[in-house]
């Protein structure tokens, strides 16, 4: 019990950390919904937050983003506790410590055990989120309703040394459950994917020529790893002060003897010369065999050898000018020292002697290499730019009537040095790729578009921190849901009139509230002219899809139904329909198959039912030609008005560039008011079903589109 205990001192610092823990959650709650100036303790801000907090919970898109930030604030807080109590808050010191020592040295057990142990559990996770809120408001019946607490969400203060309260229990628990069902589907994928790799790579092995081939001696690689190098030797060829520093016993290993009187040395003045000028020389090992030839080494470990004896920061090799003595301490005998050439030499030698072996069978070694880690690791897709310096940006207030975007940039940021931003922040589990799912997309199903790309972008230090910003806002995926607050649909009749046939319509208004133009411009960079421009190219003819595909379907099923009017019912299907009136509730019975009079068994006619279910694709598949084809049209009717609205606008900005700025602005301003109109008038000519289109050119607060639906017939 010793190892596990901690000292008071370490007891003391962990309860002034957690101390703090529910406000932080108060204050993240706060700040997030836009309300981190109002004063906490005045009723009307716990009002307020409420029902913010309630609209939050309806939306899964905001909730995702609070919990972000809390989960943020309370990781902070557990990694502040676990640096301050391992292992200097323990009453046993390293290496005295038996837990400590098994943690450290790898024998048993990690980090995480050690610290669940003594210190506490942390945020309890589920599929990459905080603990679920139930329609209450509450994770648990005994938390209060839109508790900010950050203990209501998951977060686990006690430790497995003093004991866990039930509420954490039961999130532990969840967490757990979870873990198990993940490494049992893991487990069968995993042992498949482990069998594709090992079956297609099991003929990859290494040739005598130091080429890589597979069973029909086809060439994958002219070099193992692209330096003909084994990966259990490679890792010690840069300790170069270990090797001077022992070079009795390296030479005895290495025996260079031997190996000079078998080899030439063309690659070392070929590598010499490369090093000196690498633009106009093609790498030794592309011309000279390693295996055969001293000195034909990487470019890399070239480069590190030379870096090394110029530096020569430990003075353990002999220098040729004096001048590099010169700050030297007087008790260094230079004659006692290594000659650069011998040690040139030795490195050369020593890089011979770590080629990989010829017939070493790589692919398996590469095939285990790859499913081992799968289970541990997950491979999100995160756009990465970093910085020397970053300043994180404030969440400024926002009206107290709407709710404020979130900042995805700043809850996902990993270091205040780094903008960190996550592709699809906010959707949990959806936005990440793990081990397995990744290696299933590469190696199996060969997928062009794979899911949850990552990429990392170098920034030049010559690009400010506003250009930055601005970037990383515009490289958003932005959706058009995102920036919408309500959706509402008004439903009314039109009147009887020589125009429509003294027929009544049925006419629709799709309203589209967005939040306040200055939140969402803000947030995503976006202007009203682009999210006008997206519901034209992507809202509009997913819509005309949908209402087309819908109406086909009506008039199907009406005219399947028309068919059947006053045809007999077969027998069989006569007696199901009376078993399943007759014995609601008996669905063992109805699912037994139907006995014919010669004996056979038929469940229902599965020949009739059978050439249903054809006719039915093939009706389906018809419809679905009909839709893409009047979509085809759709989006080419579209993309016309597209390009000659682009080569409208790069008329005009070819007249503009001799302008006063605030006259440019101005036309600018006018220009885009002018686009607006033209693209609303645009949505309604090429639509199938939208008659007129009102959007908020001023304000950027709604979009609403005027459809009459008519059946085909």
């Amino acid at each position: 019990m010793d190892d596990l205990l901690l000292t008071e001192k370490g007891n003391a610092d962990r309860r002034a950390m957690l101390a703090g823990v529910n406000e932080k959650g108060l204050d993240a709650a706060l700040e997030y919904v836009g309300l981190s100036s109002a004063d906490k303790t005045r009723p009307e801000t716990a009002d307020d937050l409420r029902v913010r907090l309630e609209e939050i919970l309806r939306d899964d898109y905001k909730l995702a983003g609070l919990d972000a930030t809390v989960e943020g604030e309370t990781n902070q807080v557990t990694t502040k506790v676990i640096k301050t109590c391992l292992p200097h808050g323990l009453v046993k010191p390293f290496p005295h410590n038996n837990m400590q020592t098994m943690t450290v040295t790898g024998a048993k057990g990690s980090n995480v055990n050690a610290s669940q142990i003594s210190c506490l559990l942390g945020q309890q996770s589920l599929e990459g989120r905080r603990v679920p809120t139930m329609v209450s408001g509450k994770t648990l019946p005994s938390f209060k309703a839109f508790e900010t607490a950050p203990r209501a969400g998951g977060f686990v203060a006690g430790r497995f040394l003093t004991g866990i309260r039930p509420q954490e229990y039961y999130f532990h628990c969840m967490a757990g459950r979870e873990g198990l069902i993940d490494t049992a589907v893991k487990t069968s994928r995993s042992g498949y994917l482990q069998r594709c790799l090992i079956k297609h790579l099991e003929g990859l092995r290494v040739h005598y020529d130091n080429t890589v081939r597979n069973s029909d001696q086809s060439v994958l690689q002219f070099h193992y790893g692209e330096d003909s190098l084994d990966v259990t030797k490679q890792k010690h060829l840069l300790q170069f002060e270990f090797a001077v520093r022992n070079t009795q016993s390296l030479v005895q290993r290495l025996n260079p003897k031997t190996v000079l009187e078998r080899i030439n040395d063309l690659g070392t003045e070929w590598t010499k010369k490369q090093t000196k000028d690498a633009d106009s020389r093609a790498p030794s090992l592309s011309i000279h065999s390693p295996s055969t030839n001293l000195g034909s080494v990487s470019e890399m470990y070239a480069l590190a050898v030379e870096k090394y004896i110029k530096t020569n920061p430990q003075r353990l090799l002999r220098t040729k000018h004096k001048a590099d003595r010169a700050d030297w301490p007087a008790f260094i005998n230079t004659k006692e020292l290594m000659k650069v050439d011998h040690f040139r030499s030795l490195m050369n030698i020593r890089y011979m002697r770590s080629l990989v072996e010829p017939g070493e069978a790589v692919g398996l070694m590469a095939s285990q290499g790859c499913v081992a880690p799968a289970f541990d690791s997950s491979l999100t897709s995160w756009l990465t730019l970093r910085r020397p310096s970053q300043s994180r940006r404030a969440v400024d207030p926002d009206d107290a009537q709407h709710f404020p975007l979130r900042r995805f940039v700043q809850a996902q940021s990993s270091s205040p040095n780094d903008y960190s931003h996550h592709a699809l922040a906010g959707h949990g589990a959806a936005n990440v790729t793990l081990g397995i799912p990744r290696l299933r997309e590469i190696v199996m199903t060969a997928s062009q578009n794979i899911k949850t790309p990552t990429m990392q972008l170098p920034i030049l230090a010559t690009v400010t921190d506003s250009r930055l910003q601005k970037f990383c806002q515009s490289s958003t995926r932005l959706t058009l849901s995102q920036i919408v607050d309500t959706v509402s649909v008004t439903e009314r009749l039109s009147p009887k009139s020589a125009d429509n046939g003294s027929s009544r319509q049925k006419l629709y208004t799709i309203r589209l509230a967005f939040y306040p133009a200055a939140d969402y411009e803000a947030e995503y960079s976006v202007d009203r002219e682009q999210i006008l421009l997206g519901i034209q190219r992507a809202f509009v003819p997913n819509l005309d899809r949908a209402i087309l595909k819908e109406i086909k379907q009506n008039d199907k099923e009406i005219k399947a139904q028309a068919g059947d009017v006053g045809k007999a019912r077969s027998q069989v299907s006569l007696a199901a329909a009376a078993r399943a009136e007759a014995g609601a509730g008996d669905d063992d019975e109805d699912a037994r198959p139907v006995a014919r009079d010669n004996g056979e068994l038929e469940d229902g006619d599965a020949d009739d039912a059978r050439r249903k279910r054809q006719a039915k694709d093939e009706s389906d598949d018809e419809s679905e030609d009909d839709a893409e084809d009047d979509e085809a049209g759709l989006e080419a009717r579209l993309e016309k008005d597209f390009k000659d609205s682009d080569d409208d606008s790069d008329d005009d900005e070819a007249s503009t560039e001799d302008e006063d700025p605030e006259m440019a602005q101005a036309r600018a301003k006018g220009e885009s008011v002018t686009r607006m109109k033209q693209m609303q008038r645009k949505i309604a000519d090429a639509s199938r079903y939208i008659d007129k289109v009102r959007f908020d050119i001023d304000g950027g607060e709604f979009c609403e589109l005027d459809l009459e639906v008519r059946s085909l017939s």
